[in-house]
């Protein structure tokens, strides 16, 4: 079924079912059309089931990984009367195979493989070729990106060129193989659902492309980050947001393809990509689940090892390995000093100061660091930079830079941050004004101003805060301030939303509530907590 593309024609394109969010509790599943389908459908096949608190996870996480496409959960509700709920989505990655329809369906419809086999068929050859090339992007793509995946290479006889590639990518969306998102900014983006992808990789298999288009994937996504720092730099983050966050899924899938190959500057510039991508968003530094190779990073471009080694560090840092991050930072101190970058000196530095100064024992490093850092001109340094080594590193910026001498009284702590606040947000570098809505809120309490700290976490939670770590270092010092105002059973919300939003908030959440059950007298439980 596709579009006829005559005179009058009006196209209305059925969107599939709606899905449940990924941790949608059993009253927000109940609401959604995938759930009621699947459910009313298992319930034909063994009257005895019924939605409820203990499979509700698995029913969301089978309605989401269905994409909500009413033949698949059709499929695998039939499968459900006979495997069980539990070993129905246990098997989904075998989906192709395990989704088989009723007796009486047509030909085309016994099986999901089946659909696919029948839709595949009527594809020419070009079509085909495009089809199966999509199936190495995560998350989506752009028009642009896939040409440069789906081509053949230049010296192919009568190859299919990138703009060839482009005509069939958009004969492909009319077919539904491949979907349109709606609304996707001013740049269109397209994707695949995971019945086609699963598809399209035993196709990618049998026509012997599979590690071919891997490696191509993987450098095209490198190379669309090539400009990701620059851009940083000069960009909004809104700006910056639209371009380069809707393709983490593609890095991390390239970064995977990286750390199994022996590509150093392709390693390299997705692994500083997907730590920026999630120190921007301020999500966990998933980085430091990778191994990364470093003999293979040995083999980058300098200015490319230097900025991988100062990112992946950082990662590590935020995930407690304190002594790997400070070798990692050196090496990067290391080439950016042999490469005369200066900026790139005045983050390693940063870093350095941060590090040496959160380690016992280390004061007169970092000290060798500091009277470094302060010989630089900040006139060379972009502002974004500055700022960030300024908030998140407790550095100075301004008038306190390298001017002993004229040296002004420092404000307050709390008036600096309001001030930095004000600033990041002018400026439009408004992931730098959160962490400052942050440190406002620590400073509110470090003066015993709880009320305050109370109203200020609520004005920046109810503004949408969404950055989750932020959102949840602001949501845990709101509750702290309710038990020290006494009002610990009000902490629970908060508290309970900064797990969710955040679950390495966990320590933060003992601490308050073993200082809440201490002042009950509950010494016991203060104890255990």
């Amino acid at each position: 079924q596709e579009p006829l593309r005559l005179p009058g024609e009006q196209v209305y394109r059925l969107e599939p079912l709606d899905v449940p969010a990924a941790d949608a509790g059993l009253e927000a599943a109940a609401l959604s059309a995938s759930v009621r389908l699947l459910c009313q459908r298992a319930r034909a096949a063994d009257r005895h089931f019924v939605l409820d608190e203990g499979n509700v996870a698995r029913v969301v996480d089978l309605c989401r990984q269905l994409d909500g496409l009413p033949l698949a959960i059709e499929m695998a509700a039939a499968r459900i009367g006979t495997l069980g709920l539990a070993s129905v989505h246990e098997q989904l990655d075998q989906r192709l195979r395990l989704l088989a329809a009723p007796r009486g369906a047509p030909a085309r419809h016994l099986t999901l493989r089946s659909t696919f086999d029948w839709s595949y068929g009527l594809l020419s050859a070009a079509e085909q070729k495009v089809f199966r090339r999509l199936e190495p992007f995560l998350g989506g793509f752009t028009a642009q990106m896939a040409r440069q995946v789906t081509r053949d290479p230049e010296d192919t006889p009568d190859g299919l060129d990138e703009w060839a590639a482009v005509e069939v990518l958009g004969t492909l969306v009319d077919k539904s193989l491949v979907q349109r998102v709606q609304e996707a900014g001013p740049v269109p983006r397209f994707f695949l659902y995971e019945s086609a992808r699963d598809y399209a990789a035993t196709k990618l298999a049998e026509a012997g492309e599979l590690p071919a288009l891997r490696r191509r994937h993987a450098h095209v996504v490198a190379r669309w980050f090539d400009t990701a720092e620059a851009d940083f730099v000069a960009m909004r983050d809104a700006q910056w947001a639209e371009r380069y966050l809707p393709e983490r899924h593609n890095v991390r899938a390239a970064l995977a393809w990286a750390c199994e190959a022996r590509e150093g500057d392709v390693l390299a510039g997705l692994v500083v990509a997907l730590s920026r991508l999630d120190t921007f968003a301020h999500h966990y530094a998933e980085i430091v689940q990778y191994r990364v190779p470093l003999d293979v990073l040995e083999d980058a471009l300098p200015s490319l090892r230097a900025a991988a080694c100062l990112a992946y560090g950082a990662a590590h840092y935020a995930d407690g390995s304190r002594e790997f991050a400070t070798e990692l930072a050196l090496r990067a101190l290391q080439d950016y000093r042999a490469i005369g970058d200066t900026v790139g000196r005045y983050g390693a530095l940063a870093q350095l100061i941060r590090l040496y100064e959160s380690r016992p024992g280390l004061q007169s490093e970092a000290a060798h660091m500091r009277a470094e850092f302060l010989q630089i001109d900040e006139a060379e340094i972009p502002l974004r930079i500055r700022l960030t080594a300024t908030i998140m590193g407790n550095l100075p910026h301004g008038e306190e830079h390298g001017h002993d001498d004229d040296e002004q009284p420092p404000l307050r702590p709390l008036l600096r941050y309001q001030e930095l606040e004000q600033l990041s947000a002018r400026c439009g570098f408004e992931a730098l004004a959160a962490v400052c809505r942050a440190h406002i809120t620590d400073e509110l309490l470090i003066e015993g101003r709880f009320d305050e700290a109370v109203a200020a976490a609520q004005r920046h939670v109810d503004a949408g805060e969404f950055r989750p770590k932020v959102k949840a270092l602001i949501l845990s010092n709101q509750a702290f301030a309710l038990v020290q105002l006494g009002r610990a059973r009000e902490a629970v919300a908060p508290t309970v939303a900064a797990l969710r939003a955040y679950p390495a908030t966990v320590s933060i959440a003992a601490d308050t509530f073993a200082l809440a059950a201490a002042r009950e007298g509950r010494h016991v439980d203060a104890a255990l907590m």
